[in-house]
């Protein structure tokens, strides 16, 4: 279903458990910035829970339900991006995202849209993707 997406400096891969620890510490970094729009960030109170999400997600992706993805900018974890709901039915998806502050403002997340866009129109035959 997914294989790993490039532009420039900007890298899209599936979360796996080798990437726990820099994906907590960057959670770890953004919390309060992170907190309005992450319903989810007050409860990621330890490496062991990103292992939970990881795996969580690898079973997602492995149902063809969605995916979970890191972002890469010049080779460190920056953020995540994901689809959710997909509706192979219907040949829709969601997308969902997140970037460190210390990463903003540099067009990565625009990019990296652009690059997941791409692949659910062309790669999954997608009709329709919303970004919320």
């Amino acid at each position: 279903m997914f294989t790993n997406l490039a532009i420039d400096d900007i890298k899209i891969r599936l979360l796996e458990e080798a990437h726990a620890d820099a994906l907590f510490s960057l959670i770890e970094e953004n919390r309060d910035h992170l907190r309005p729009w992450l319903t989810w960030i007050d409860n990621t109170t330890g490496v062991d829970l990103v292992l939970e999400f990881i795996a969580t997600s690898q079973k997602r992706y492995q149902k063809r339900r969605g995916m979970d993805a890191g972002i890469w900018h010049a080779a460190t974890l920056v953020g995540a991006i994901g689809l959710s709901d997909i509706d192979w039915q219907h040949r829709s998806a969601h997308i969902g995202y997140w970037l460190a502050t210390s990463h903003q403002g540099r067009g990565i997340m625009t990019r990296a849209c652009a690059l997941l866009i791409d692949f659910c129109f062309v790669a999954l035959d997608l009709n329709r993707v919303q970004i919320r």
